[in-house]
């Protein structure tokens, strides 16, 4: 079902404290009243331009995220609560030169997308087109979150920089702690 709105990344944790393979994870929220299904839908980690044309994450048939629910995706040794685990996680990388994790529906639409890093070198645009601003790198196992769950006004200050992830709950952990990132 393609996109009608209301399903964002909310938080992504693309530098865990350790090796990065099996470990990143990447939730969603539905801020709908409605279940919304993610069948065909993808996840595409851009370290160039280019990237954007391969989905590196398909949602499988039958995949639901419920109404204001939490959907979180990962590789096969995150220790997070995974909806969905993928056991050959590509790397999302650490934000050198600017990266991106964009969200897309079945018919490869652009939903939601994240750039961070210290700068954009790589002019990965947002889910818009527009060149993002992106998000300082993010520390040893501090995550991207949303300032307020699934609220996507497509500006950078929708977001900030953590080193409490919460992967599968709410972001309303306090006041924001670092930079914003475009989504």
């Amino acid at each position: 079902v393609p996109s009608v709105g209301g399903v964002v990344l909310n938080d992504v944790l693309p530098n865990p404290a350790s090796a990065d393979d099996g470990l990143e994870w990447f939730e969603l929220f539905n801020s709908t009243d409605e279940p919304v299904s993610l069948d065909g839908w993808g996840l595409t980690f851009a370290l160039q331009v280019d990237d954007l044309e391969t989905v590196d994450v398909t949602f499988p048939s039958g995949t639901t995220i419920e109404a204001g629910g939490f959907f979180v995706v990962g590789g096969d040794l995150t220790e997070a609560p995974l909806d969905l685990i993928v056991e050959e996680m590509p790397t999302a990388g650490n934000g050198s030169g600017g990266d991106g994790i964009r969200l897309a529906d079945c018919e490869g639409w652009p939903v939601d997308t994240v750039v961070y890093g210290t700068d954009n070198e790589h002019l990965i645009p947002d889910d818009q087109g527009y060149i993002a601003e992106p998000v300082g790198s993010p520390g040893d196992g501090q995550s991207i979150a949303r300032d307020v769950d699934g609220v996507d006004t497509d500006q950078a200050s929708d977001w900030r920089m953590t080193g409490i992830p919460t992967p599968g709950a709410s972001n309303a952990i306090g006041p924001s702690t670092g930079s914003s990132v475009e989504g």
